[in-house]
């Protein structure tokens, strides 16, 4: 892999994204690999409970809206707010607007091995690793999901954590 003059990630020859058709937008996907090192260790692999990835759950908004709601009361009960479970839930619940980030490193995996650093895709679905946890930028979409989830949870988080504080039975499953 070999970088630009100015230090910006080279295009991976012949692969592209989506609609690579569509005037005015850059749809190349972009990588940039380690420089192997006598210390240096594979970047390690994404977690890809934590990083959302095109896939769909059979859900309607309003089970959805449900389950958030169900986790918001479990986490306020135990006054843990945005838990593992709830992130979890949370990537979950973008990941039906997420582009296919992990087909996207499996490719490019099989193509440069595991050294993968970052890859830039046209679509937004780019994924950097710093120090050894894999990041990911929301795209537009996955950004409006999160504003939904957090706007059903946090008020149910808060309106739970009121109640059990004052003294209220909650649920009995929890």
């Amino acid at each position: 892999m070999r970088l630009s003059s100015k230090g910006r990630l080279a295009p991976i020859p012949g692969l592209r994204w989506g609609n690579a058709g569509k005037a005015g937008r850059n749809n190349e996907i972009r990588c940039r690999v380690m420089r192997k090192q006598l210390t240096d260790k594979p970047p390690g692999k994404p977690d890809w409970d934590k990083i959302p990835s095109k896939k769909e759950l059979p859900l309607t908004e309003s089970d959805w809206e449900r389950v958030i709601e169900e986790q918001a009361v479990k986490d306020a009960v135990h006054d843990n707010a945005m838990s593992g479970q709830s992130e979890k839930l949370l990537v979950d619940y973008i990941s039906r607007s997420s582009p296919d980030r992990r087909r996207m490193y499996e490719i490019l995996v099989r193509q440069y091995g595991e050294k993968i650093e970052s890859y830039s895709a046209g679509d937004g679905s780019n994924m950097r690793n710093a120090n050894g946890t894999w990041e990911y930028d929301l795209t537009d979409a996955e950004a409006r999901l999160v504003e939904s989830f957090m706007g059903t949870y946090v008020p149910a988080f808060e309106t739970a954590q009121d109640e059990y504080l004052a003294g209220n039975r909650l649920h009995r499953n929890i």
